[in-house]
């Protein structure tokens, strides 16, 4: 397989350079590459006139260039500036453990500058108030945010950005254009990666456009718009903008129950297009009723819900399905005594006249299920059938995805895999809706959450305002009674990890 096929590019000293095209393309490897994180089979690589092609990922960052990844890397255990210091550290002859440990009135001037600078980055991006917090406590978007800073902390000349603005909604958006544009204005030279074409028709100096490891189209930014080797629903994938997008999901006062006793109480929640929703509460919350009722399984009593503005509260499943709704359910529901491939197929019903293209394009996304498409569902570990799971329930290629309590059963180190897998489906704008438990992790991953208390609302935020509610600490972010600490049931292993 060629990752990239005789690719040449270049980028002019102060300039943005805007590097975009579909899943798929190139792009990441495109850094992956430049930073020395791969190695090339052939080709050159060229830095302010010197050859970095094969030197390791720390000389290249010593010799002035800087990244950030497309999923957000942080070490969630240090402090935000602590992440940041350890940025900074190709620049200085001091040992990094003996800076933070030593006492202050120990510490040498270039420590002291170096605390110093790493502060001021994070007033840079907005984050410093957390820079004595662990970056475990750090939404989504802050985690984008906290790696730009740790990236500018190396004082880079060349800075790699990959996908800065993933997950994030307009205003946000606008806020990262503004750090990128300082940047740029200070001298750095910038490659950015990104999917959000208004993004980079903003702020880009020049456009390259890479497909299927090639590259198709170059040159300044307003020569982007009209690509034609581009197919129009790629292309179509690449220009959808959820800025003011229209609400997917509505559900309007449900009351549901089963006998006698009343799961859901007026409950009602809005899903907007592209979003990453969160519905969290502990176990008798009315999380997977919420689910089940949206998607038919499971009667209303009185309430509304709406799909793209259509009334579905009466809909047969089927239907739903068949209308662009999938659902992952609680512990999975995958067919053991069936091959992976087997269980995909069955995710193909509704799309049967192009069943192998789906199928192709799910496994693209999932190298590993493409690797075990013959072996028996069964025989997979815990994290890969979760990862079969929500692969079958893509093949349809849903408009709105239904996660149900994904973690269930799952050490912690998979259970990461699974929201960064629902978080890389978000930044390619796919709507999901997750019920989940683990109220630390999903907080970290979507965009808002809605908190269910006894089948009824009881606070609603995005995840950055749910994070610092008291009451939402309290209840969900401190302790075991809530069942959402990151090493309880929730967290514990069953046959491995997803990778």
């Amino acid at each position: 397989m060629h990752a990239l096929d005789g690719v040449d590019l270049s980028i002019e000293e102060g300039t943005i350079r805007g590097l975009i095209g579909p899943n798929g393309s190139g792009k990441t490897t495109f850094i992956n590459l430049v930073s020395g994180l791969l190695p090339a089979t052939s080709g050159q690589i060229y830095f302010q006139g010197s050859h970095i092609l094969g030197l390791p990922a720390k000389d290249i960052t010593k010799l002035g260039i800087a990244r950030t990844f497309q999923m957000a890397r942080v070490m969630e255990r240090m402090t935000c500036l602590e992440n940041v210091m350890a940025g900074r550290y190709c620049r200085t002859k001091t040992d990094l453990l003996g800076t933070y440990f030593r006492p202050p009135f120990t510490r040498s001037k270039q420590e002291r500058d170096m605390r110093g600078r790493s502060h001021e980055l994070l007033e840079f991006v907005g984050l410093a108030s957390f820079a004595d917090r662990p970056a475990s406590d750090l939404v989504w978007v802050q985690r984008q945010l906290l790696q730009i800073a740790r990236a500018l902390a190396a004082e880079p000349k060349l800075l790699l950005l990959d996908e800065p603005t993933a997950g994030m909604g307009e205003s946000e958006s606008l806020a990262v254009q503004n750090i990128i544009q300082q940047v740029r204005d200070s001298g750095v030279t910038i490659l950015l990666v990104s999917h959000d074409v208004k993004l980079v028709n903003r702020i880009a100096d020049f456009v390259t456009v890479i497909n299927f490891g090639e590259k198709i189209a170059d040159g300044r930014r307003r020569t982007s718009r009209r690509i034609p080797q581009l197919s129009k629903p790629t292309w179509g994938l690449i220009m959808s903008d959820t800025s003011g997008a229209g609400t997917v999901l509505s559900v309007a006062d449900l009351w549901v129950s089963y006998g006698h006793i009343q799961a859901l109480r007026g409950v009602s929640i809005e899903v907007h297009e592209g979003e990453f929703v969160v519905l969290l509460g502990s176990n008798g919350a009315g999380k997977s009723t919420l689910l089940n009722a949206i998607l038919g399984v499971q009667p209303a009593q009185r309430g509304r819900v709406e799909y793209l503005g259509r009334d579905i509260t009466r809909e047969k499943t089927e239907r739903l399905v068949a209308a662009g709704i999938s659902m992952v359910p609680e512990g999975r529901g995958i067919l053991a005594g069936m091959t992976v491939m087997e269980n995909l197929q069955l995710g193909a019903y509704h799309v049967r006249r192009n069943a192998t293209a789906h199928i192709n394009n799910v496994l693209e996304r999932f190298p590993l299920l493409m690797e075990r498409r013959g072996q028996n569902a069964g025989t997979l570990s815990g994290g890969q059938q979760q990862l079969l799971a929500i692969a079958r329930a893509l093949v349809s290629s849903p408009r709105l995805l239904l996660v149900d309590e994904p973690s269930i059963g799952l050490a912690p180190l998979v259970i990461n895999q699974i929201l960064e897998t629902l978080a890389e489906l978000k930044q390619n704008k796919q709507t999901i809706l997750l019920s989940e438990q683990n109220a630390r992790k999903a907080l970290q991953y979507a965009d808002r959450g809605y908190v269910l208390h006894l089948g009824t609302n009881a606070v609603e935020g995005t995840c950055a305002e749910l994070s610092c509610d008291p009451d939402v600490q309290r209840a969900y972010l401190g302790g075991t009674e809530a069942g959402v600490e990151d090493e309880t049931a929730e967290g514990r292993p069953e046959g491995g990890d997803a990778q």
